[in-house]
C-alpha cells in the first residue's frame, strides 16, 4: 500500500491532473479534501488554500532504526462517570513522524527547539522535484546542481525561504520496512553535503524532505548534510507529507514544532498556504 493521495472522483472526471489544476478545483469544489487513510490533505477558505504536510502519528509510524515505536495509550474515556474526559498518554522519541531537527541535534551549543525564533518557522516555500532521479536509486543524494537548475527555472533562493525536496519516497511511508531498508541495509534518498552547503550559503530558514533522514540512508551516520544545515542555524523537517500536492513556488510554509524545553527537535505540524488558485499556476 502506498501513501500517494487518491485523486477524488470529481477531479478525475475533470481530466486535470496537474498540481495547479488540482488546487484550483479544490478551491472551487470542496472546502476540504480528505484521504481516508491519512486524514485531512487540504482545505480552502476565504481565498486561501492550505495543504497539510504532516503525517498523523499512529502505531505504524516509521521510526529511526533502533528507536521504540510510537505509542498512544488511552487513559480515560468520556463514559467514565467520575472523570468524563477522553485523553491518552504519548510515548515516542523526539524525532518521530513529521518532525523538526533543531540545531542542537548535531551542533554543540546549538539552539534547542524551544529557542527557535517564531519568525524562522515560517517563510516562502519552494518544492524541488527529484522524483525521477530517486525512482530507482534509494542511495540518491540531491546535488547542488538541482538547486541551481531550480533557481534558473524559477527564482533565486534567499534567507527567508523554506526549501522542500520531493523524492517520492513517501510512497513507502505506510510500509516502514521498505521506507527505511533495502535488504539488511538502510536505504532512502537524501540531500548531498554540497547541496546542504549551498543552501546554508543562501541562508535559508529551513529545509525538508519526504524521507526519514536528510542524509541518505547509505551514509546516514556521517550526518554531513545535517551538520551543514544545522550549523547555519536553519532547521530540518523530515517525513514530510503531500509534497506532490504543491507547486514549485508556495506562498508560505509553516513548520510548528512541539515546544519542549532543551529539546533537540520534536513532532511538528507542517503545512503550506497558497493565497489563491492563481498562485499555483507555475507548474
Amino acid at each position: 500500500m502506498t501513501t500517494t493521495p487518491t485523486v477524488p472522483r470529481e477531479f478525475r472526471r475533470s481530466g486535470v491532473f496537474s498540481t495547479s489544476g488540482l488546487l484550483g478545483l479544490w478551491f472551487i469544489l470542496a472546502p476540504q479534501v480528505l484521504d481516508r487513510e491519512n486524514g485531512l490533505m487540504a482545505e480552502a477558505s476565504a481565498g486561501e488554500i492550505f495543504v497539510d504536510m504532516t503525517y498523523a502519528l499512529d502505531f505504524n509510524t516509521p521510526v529511526f532504526p533502533g528507536e521504540p515505536p510510537f505509542c498512544f495509550d488511552v487513559q480515560n474515556r468520556i463514559g467514565d462517570p467520575d472523570l468524563p474526559l477522553y485523553f491518552g498518554r504519548l510515548e515516542m522519541m523526539e524525532h518521530t513522524g513529521t518532525h523538526i531537527d533543531a540545531p542542537a541535534h548535531v551542533v554543540v551549543g546549538g539552539a534547542t527547539v524551544d529557542r527557535l525564533p517564531l519568525q524562522q518557522l515560517v517563510g516562502p516555500g519552494v518544492v524541488i522535484d527529484c522524483v525521477a532521479e530517486c525512482a530507482d536509486n534509494p542511495d540518491y543524494q540531491v546535488p547542488d546542481q538541482a538547486i541551481l537548475r531550480f533557481e534558473a527555472e524559477h527564482r533565486p533562493l534567499g534567507p527567508s525561504d523554506v526549501v522542500m525536496f520531493r523524492t517520492g519516497w513517501d510512497r513507502f511511508y505506510s510500509d516502514p520496512e521498505r521506507y527505511i531498508h533495502a535488504g539488511d541495509r538502510w536505504a532512502w534518498p537524501g540531500v548531498s553535503v554540497s547541496a546542504a552547503e549551498l543552501l546554508a550559503q543562501r541562508g535559508v530558514r529551513g529545509i525538508g524532505l519526504d524521507t526519514i533522514g536528510l542524509d541518505a540512508g547509505c551514509i546516514a551516520t556521517e550526518l554531513r548534510a545535517h551538520r551543514a544545515m544545522l550549523s547555519s542555524g536553519a532547521f530540518i523537517v523530515e517525513n514530510v507529507a503531500n509534497l506532490a500536492l504543491l507547486p514549485p513556488i508556495v506562498d508560505e510554509i509553516l513548520a510548528l514544532p512541539i515546544n519542549v524545553r532543551n529539546g533537540s527537535g520534536g513532532p511538528s505540524r507542517v503545512f503550506a498556504r497558497i493565497a489563491s488558485p492563481g498562485a499555483a499556476n507555475e507548474m
